[in-house]
């Protein structure tokens, strides 16, 4: 199964889902993308979830103001088509937004630099978990 057809059976689930208007987005650095709270149904297999993850990073760009990538416009395009009442569609986070712009601007920057300046112990801690001897090992 391609993840662009594990999106048809979100329906029902983003059905359930209530639209919490006091809900503010946050920065997926995972996914370097504005996402809400209330937007992701639970229980979701790892196809569902790159799925809603491909449109939520399309949509990222289409709210500060970005080409969204080619590549993933199928992917948007067949959301928008099989679970349009999702509550990531609704107008005001889906439309470009110069402080919501400024927001992702910021966030990005701010976990970029927490990566680069944590990498050296990550490479570091993963370096000396490769380098220790296998207890297995004859």
């Amino acid at each position: 199964m391609k993840r662009i057809d594990s999106l048809s059976g979100l329906g029902p689930r983003v059905a359930l889902l209530t639209k919490d208007c006091r809900a503010t987005p946050r920065y997926d650095f995972t996914i370097d993308a504005l996402v809400w709270p209330d937007e992701f149904p639970d229980r979701l297999d790892g196809l569902e979830l790159d799925a809603l993850r491909f449109v939520v990073y399309f949509r990222t760009h289409l709210i500060i103001g970005r080409t969204p990538p080619d590549d993933l416009r199928p992917v948007w395009d067949e959301a928008r088509r099989q679970i349009p009442a999702w509550i990531g569609f609704s107008g005001e986070r889906c439309q470009p937004s110069d402080s919501l712009r400024n927001f992702f601007d910021t966030a990005q920057r701010k976990a970029n630099r927490t990566f680069e300046l944590n990498l050296p112990a990550w490479e570091k801690a993963i370096g000396e978990g490769v380098e220790r001897e296998d207890p297995l090992a004859t």
